[in-house]
């Protein structure tokens, strides 16, 4: 309106505040699982509940959700799974899209629920998971043509090869009563290992190294696969250790806290090639799968190093603090012939 009145180009410059309090940020979730399992670790029934909040206004907020609750079991097979979400309004920011569209949030949740549940089993963490088992990667029948020969067929055929166009898709809706279906095109396939150094008297966690192994498809530029694999760890532990956005408190990056290059690991980004029949060249997406599994990876860590379980992102040092107080309580009841183990919600 400045511009049309005044007929003259208008620049409009945020401070700091005004563009950490009006940008989108990535969706807080509050999350409860409940996780069975028979004695060998094999999963037996999932129940998630899943609270989303998109601020002030709805923007991707479904999308975001859905993603969420299609991505709610993981890699892992469960014969019975019941996923609840809801997406709430407040007076908070509008959030948007953040790498990970969901994903990080719910795998955070399922992930570290599984080591508690691994812990109660008496069984190693990555032995639950194996046995688990990790659902077959989706391949679709198609014979893999080249152009060239595209083109000879639709001729035989009498079709002009110019114009002719077949949508190929293996989504399926999803059942309204079982939830059933093929939500995605495709699925990329990922593990993570984290090893971290906490220091107990001052809560600090630093992370030492990241190895991360994808399933990228085909890499079709392996030097760019390896560093937008690197790229989604850092972001995955901004998420887990450091980025905390609060209405009304955060200013400025004194604040806002974002890795530095102080706090950047030594990454080891590792790739296998099993390409995707229905993608372009056989590649799929690896930036955002990066920064899936590295929050947990850390949380995890941090657990196994001090036998305190940290539910709540980011894991600033009195978080890690506050967690040593449980765990020392909880093994004095525990001493005094109480029960007390860690939480899963």
């Amino acid at each position: 309106m400045l511009a049309q009145r005044l007929n003259l180009p208008v620049r409009l410059v945020y401070s700091r505040e005004d563009s950490l309090r009006a940008s989108t940020k990535r969706h807080p979730f509050r999350m409860r699982y409940r996780i069975g399992a028979d004695r060998e670790g094999r999963l037996t029934a999932l129940h998630a509940e899943l609270l989303g909040n998109t601020g002030a206004y709805t923007t991707v907020g479904p999308g975001v959700l859905t993603r969420a609750a299609t991505l709610a079991t993981g890699p892992y097979a469960c014969p019975n799974v019941l996923i609840e979400g809801r997406m709430a309004f407040t007076n908070a920011p509008p959030c948007g899209a953040m790498r990970g569209f969901g994903a990080p949030q719910v795998h955070f949740a399922l992930e570290s629920t599984l080591d508690i549940l691994a812990a109660r089993l008496g069984l190693d963490p990555l032995e639950i998971r194996l046995v688990g088992g990790y659902l077959e990667s989706l391949r679709y029948a198609g014979q893999r043509l080249s152009l060239r020969r595209v083109a000879a067929l639709c001729r035989r055929d009498g079709v002009d090869p110019r114009c002719s166009v077949e949508e190929r898709s293996a989504v399926t809706p999803l059942d309204p009563e079982t939830g059933q279906g093929i939500p995605h095109e495709a699925y990329t396939w990922g593990v993570q290992m984290a090893e971290v150094d906490v220091n107990v008297e001052t809560g600090e966690v630093r992370v030492v190294r990241v190895v991360t192994v994808l399933d990228a498809g085909k890499a079709i530029n392996p030097d760019h696969v390896r560093a937008q694999i690197e790229g989604g760890v850092l972001i995955g532990l901004g998420f887990a250790l450091k980025e905390e956005f609060l209405p009304g408190e955060t200013r400025c990056f004194k604040d806002y806290r974002i890795p530095r290059l102080k706090d950047t690991p030594e990454m080891v980004p590792l790739f296998v090639e099993v390409p995707e029949p229905l993608a372009p060249f056989g590649a799929k997406a690896v930036a955002e799968s990066a920064a899936v599994p590295t929050a947990p990876a850390i949380l995890n860590a941090v657990a196994d190093a001090t036998g305190a379980r940290i539910t709540h992102l980011p894991v600033t040092s009195k978080r890690v603090l506050d967690a040593l107080a449980r765990r020392r309580e909880e093994k004095g009841a525990e001493t005094r012939g109480g029960r007390a183990g860690p939480r899963g919600e």
